[in-house]
């Protein structure tokens, strides 16, 4: 949600306004709504305080500890706030679809797939999880790794590197 309102923000105050002056006398106002006490909230606390000074700074509204009750035509009802609106976009939780949560393995509250330190299946040695169907967590800090892109890519390099280093015998 995070990455999606500074996308938005960005394009609608750097590009639109540049194309259509009206929106220059009436700002456009985009706001983050979140359930938990901080954005982020899987990672450290730190990161969860710069991002919102950040995304603040930028001129994006921050409500955190706020659930959405209500998103009708032309308003976003939440955490008793009445937050007029001509667009809505949602971005929730990340879960895993059907066909992870049905494989026949262990798996933790969202339906991600428990994986262990070489994000390997603990009941299938030679299987792989990554990304958004894995439960990652992190080998320093031992919090789970967040369901983010770049997070994903550095799986994906480690997994690569392991699967041709198990190919020719050797240790990653």
């Amino acid at each position: 949600g995070c990455e999606l309102a500074v996308a938005i923000n960005e394009y609608v105050r750097r590009v639109l306004r540049g194309l259509y002056p009206w929106l220059v006398a009436q700002p456009p106002r985009v706001v983050i709504v979140e359930r938990a006490d901080r954005l982020v909230p899987l990672s450290p606390h730190n990161v969860s305080t710069l991002l919102r000074a950040h995304l603040e700074a930028e001129g994006i509204e921050v409500r955190t500890g706020v659930s959405v009750e209500a998103v009708t035509d032309d308003a976003v009802h939440a955490g008793g706030s009445i937050l007029p609106t001509h667009t809505v976009f949602w971005a929730a939780g990340v879960s895993a679809p059907d066909i992870v949560r049905n494989l026949p393995t262990r798996h933790e509250h969202n339906g991600a797939l428990t994986v262990d330190a070489s994000l390997r299946l603990p009941d299938y040695p030679n299987v792989y999880a990554l990304g958004d169907n894995a439960w990652a967590l992190d080998g320093v800090s031992g919090a789970p790794v967040p369901a983010l892109a770049q997070a994903a890519e550095r799986q994906a390099n480690y997994v690569a590197r392991a699967i041709a280093a198990g190919l020719a015998n050797e240790r990653v």
